[in-house]
């Protein structure tokens, strides 16, 4: 819901942009990507900043100098649209101190709007200068459009695939949320939905989604799984599947949501070791 949001403000603005030097311009920062940054270098004081950093050089933060200007003056003009994304992504212990620092923008750059989204379990209450807002689940109408939108070109598939969505209660609440209509769409596009028997449980619209994209990901690499040493190997689905559970469970607990692969690398043969065959190496 937080993406479509912002691409829409996104769209909205790139109307009124001819070049940079007129019109809106939108500027994403996501608070999983900043919070990763500031736990090894802290945080720095103004957007500008956090968005032309380059590196810690002897103790002291180097920033693009020419970037950072044309950035300060576009947010002094108001002409920035700040997006601060994922509140909820932060650990707990981070919130209030990134709350604390988009007030701080707002104070900085006050002819410019700023945005800060988080899931409703992530938000701790309000913030001072900022108002509040929710926003709401899909309705019939905006679901049908979307599987509109999206069979845009193929109108078979919006007229058989709507009519199942309307004759379930428990889908038309699943499609409510654009992640899940997303996932149902790309599933039944693919043939993966059976349309005598559709689903209606959560888990299996996740599961068959996550199978989905394995089987592609095979596909795509052609060649299929290959060792570190080179050897072609036989690596199932189900072997996968517990590899990405393995991944996903390590960094949800030391509550890492965003990860570089440098961060996935290192802890490589710990995920390995855990999977059902420790010998494997899966790419």
């Amino acid at each position: 819901m937080i993406i479509t949001f912002y691409n829409y403000v996104i769209v909205i603005a790139k109307k009124t942009i001819n070049n940079i030097n007129e019109g809106l311009v939108p500027i994403c920062i996501s608070l999983g990507w900043l919070s990763n940054i500031y736990k090894k270098n802290g945080i720095s004081e103004t957007a500008p900043e956090v968005l032309t950093f380059t590196r810690k050089k002897q103790g002291f933060l180097t920033y693009d100098k020419p970037l950072k200007k044309k950035l300060d003056h576009i947010f002094k003009e108001g002409r920035g649209i700040i997006l601060i994304d994922g509140l909820d992504e932060v650990d707990v212990n981070l919130r209030n101190q990134f709350t604390i620092w988009a007030r701080q923008q707002s104070y900085m750059y006050p002819k410019s709007s700023i945005v800060m989204t988080a899931r409703p379990s992530g938000y701790l209450g309000g913030i001072p200068s900022f108002q509040d807002f929710e926003i709401r689940p899909f309705n019939f109408d905006q679901i049908s459009r979307f599987v509109e939108l999206w069979s845009i070109n193929s109108p078979s598939d919006y007229s058989q695939f709507l009519p199942i969505l309307k004759g379930d209660k428990r889908l038309i609440e699943l499609s409510k949320t654009p992640l899940f209509l997303t996932f149902l769409c790309i599933l039944f596009e693919k043939g993966k939905i059976d349309i005598t028997d559709p689903p209606i449980q959560e888990y299996w619209v996740c599961d068959s989604y996550i199978n989905l994209m394995l089987e592609q990901w095979d596909a795509d690499k052609g060649s299929g799984p290959i060792d570190r040493a080179g050897s072609p190997i036989e690596c199932s689905i189900e072997e996968k599947l517990i590899l990405l559970k393995g991944i996903a469970f390590y960094f949800f607990e030391a509550e890492q949501i965003v990860f570089q692969k440098s961060d996935l690398l290192k802890k490589d043969v710990k995920f390995q070791n855990n999977s059902p065959s420790p010998s494997k190496k899966f790419q």
